[in-house]
């Protein structure tokens, strides 16, 4: 059930992200590092974009899921994505979250995107 919800955390994402004038360029992007949800471009800006997802969860509550270290993994991951593709080294860079709350009782998700989340970090 888990998965399931993180997926449709992710799905929900998208979908906000590309109301709001985003492309998504990529889904769960991997490297060595870790792992980045979305990657979506607007203009010349890139945003890194993790995804959480919980269930009857206040935001604040679901914004502290991301650890200094998991920020580092994003972090490096951002690197290694501008390495593997240098056509998007001179965008503005952006690490955002996306906070998604499943409410049970109403059956419906409600979304927190959160610009500038945390800066890069090494």
């Amino acid at each position: 059930m888990k998965n399931d919800l993180g997926t449709q955390g992710e799905i929900v994402s998208l979908k906000h992200l590309s109301r709001k004038g985003y492309q998504i360029i990529f889904k769960n992007f991997h490297s060595r590092y870790g792992e980045i949800d979305l990657i979506a471009k607007k203009g010349t800006l890139l945003a890194f974009v993790e995804v959480k997802t919980r269930t009857n969860t206040p935001f604040y509550q679901i914004q502290t899921a991301i650890s200094r270290a998991k920020q580092n993994k994003i972090s490096l991951t951002v690197m290694e994505f501008l390495n593997c593709y240098p056509q998007y080294e001179n965008s503005e860079i952006r690490l955002d979250m996306i906070l998604c709350n499943y409410i049970s009782m109403s059956n419906e998700f409600s979304v927190k995107h959160i610009e500038n989340a945390f800066d890069l970090t090494f």
